[in-house]
């Protein structure tokens, strides 16, 4: 998803064919748009975006397409950590944590950077599932089950952390 003014500035792909491909303008697939918009209509609102792809184990924070931090990145990269933790504690599976420029590559106009930096979610995340690298985007489907249970018990610590900091009394 290419969705800020960093559109194709790092790493994305301009041949339609390839699998970087972030579209031939920003929000030009319908999808992207509707999910820019809702964002945009529920700014202030959404306390917490987390996008899921497979694979590498990552568990990447804002932002990709620089190495500058966010001002809260302690906040949030130490929530991310105790998620992983969470995680770990299931199955044994082990996730790196930091942003995509420092744990995997620069990447621009995602998601990510554009709900951080757009509508200034506290808790945004990346989540790269199972494996490595071993299966690649063909996990088998013995370990389907598990990878969601796993990835659960990390969601379940962000949405701990939300229900604490921000729930009314």
């Amino acid at each position: 998803m290419k969705l800020v003014s960093t559109f194709a500035a790092e790493r994305a792909e301009l041949r339609p064919c390839e699998i970087t491909f972030g579209g031939d303008f920003p929000y030009s697939e319908p999808e992207n748009r509707a999910l820019f918009e809702k964002v945009l209509d529920l700014k202030g609102d959404l306390k917490s975006f987390i996008t899921f792809h497979s694979h590498s184990q990552l568990w990447m924070l804002p932002y990709g397409y620089t190495f500058d931090l966010t001002p809260d990145d302690a906040v949030v990269r130490d929530l991310a950590v105790n998620a992983t933790n969470a995680l770990r504690a299931l199955y044994g599976t082990v996730f790196r944590v930091g942003t995509s420029a420092e744990i995997l590559y620069t990447s621009s106009g995602t998601s990510r950077d554009f709900a951080k930096g757009r509508t200034q979610i506290k808790y945004v995340y990346t989540v790269e599932l199972r494996d490595t690298g071993e299966f690649g985007f063909l996990l088998p489907a013995e370990q389907i089950l598990p990878s969601g249970l796993e990835t659960f018990e990390g969601v379940k610590v962000i949405a701990l952390r939300i229900i604490e900091e921000f729930a009314r009394n």
